[in-house]
């Protein structure tokens, strides 16, 4: 019964994160292929995806891959951060 409870718990946690915290926030909206910043929209697009694929995974209990697919975000969301500072 607990670990059903953790489980639950744990599912709607990161529900939350994946829905709250939308990467195309840190995107900018000019993405031109002749602005050199064009990579933030590549990469706003990779972090889309995985976290499709993450709140498949939460659905499915593949707990393991979400920890590192939601590792990736964060790693693409300091990408982005580095490249609008810059």
């Amino acid at each position: 019964m607990t670990i059903r409870l953790r489980h639950a718990a744990l599912r709607g946690f990161m529900m939350t994160i994946l829905m709250t915290a939308p990467l195309s926030a840190y995107a900018r909206e000019d993405h031109a292929p002749t602005n050199p910043r064009y990579e933030t929209k590549i990469l706003t697009d990779k972090a889309e995806y995985l976290t499709y694929t993450m709140i498949v995974q939460i659905k499915d209990g593949h707990w393991k891959e979400v920890v590192k697919d939601a590792q990736k975000v964060a790693e693409i969301g300091k990408r982005i951060q580095a490249i609008n500072t810059y």
